[in-house]
Order: C-alpha cells, then sequence, then structure tokens
C-alpha cells in the first residue's frame, strides 16, 4: 500500500530543500512499518512579540490503521538555525511512537497466542 505524504508551508516560502528532507524522512517512517496510510507534515513560521525571534514548529501527523500518531518539534531561530534539524527531530519522535506501539503489539500477541 502506498503511503501519500503531504507537506504544507505556513507563513514561509516553499524550500525545496527542506521538502526533500521531509520525503526522506518519511520514506524511512515507511519502512519502519509498512501499513502506514498518510503522513501529514506541517512547517510552521511564526515569531514571538516579546523576544522578537523567528520560531519554526514542525508537526508530524502520521496515520496508521486505527491510529493516528502527531509528533511536534520546536526551535527558536537563535537555538537552532537549521530547520533540517528541527524535521528530523520530529521524525524521530514520530518512530519513538510508532516503536513503542508495535512494540506493545507484538507484547499483545505474545501474550494471547498460545
Amino acid at each position: 500500500m502506498a503511503m501519500s505524504v503531504h507537506v504544507n508551508f505556513h507563513n514561509m516560502e516553499r524550500c525545496d530543500k527542506l521538502e526533500n528532507a521531509i520525503f526522506q524522512h518519511a520514506g524511512k517512517l515507511k519502512t519502519l512499518y509498512g501499513g502506514a496510510t498518510s503522513c501529514r507534515v506541517a512547517v510552521i513560521a511564526s515569531k514571538h512579540r516579546e523576544n522578537r525571534f523567528k520560531v519554526l514548529d514542525v508537526v508530524v501527523d502520521l496515520s496508521i490503521p486505527g491510529k493516528d500518531f502527531v509528533a511536534r518539534s520546536r526551535a527558536e531561530d537563535e537555538v537552532c538555525p537549521n530547520a533540517s534539524i528541527v524535521v528530523a527531530d520530529a521524525f524521530k519522535r514520530t518512530a519513538r511512537r510508532l516503536r513503542d506501539h508495535r512494540s506493545k503489539q507484538m507484547a499483545f500477541r505474545t501474550r494471547t497466542m498460545p
């Protein structure tokens, strides 16, 4: 089954380099769990009014049959100037949640099967 990947950029222009990194990370998630049906990624740029820092939020929403995983990663411009790191962090969080879910499934199967 093919997994559809949707990337949205909010308050910023589309960046091909960042979009390619997102597609690569989504492909890794697909190899981790073959039953994934869709992956939606939102890259949101905003400014904090008090600090005047540019803030980058990346939200990954991965859907598998019966469950959705949502992971968010945030970085301020002075702390993390590279957006690729923020994207990688959000996908690592999603992968961790997916691995936890898969291990719970495997533990349930081994407990219930004779």
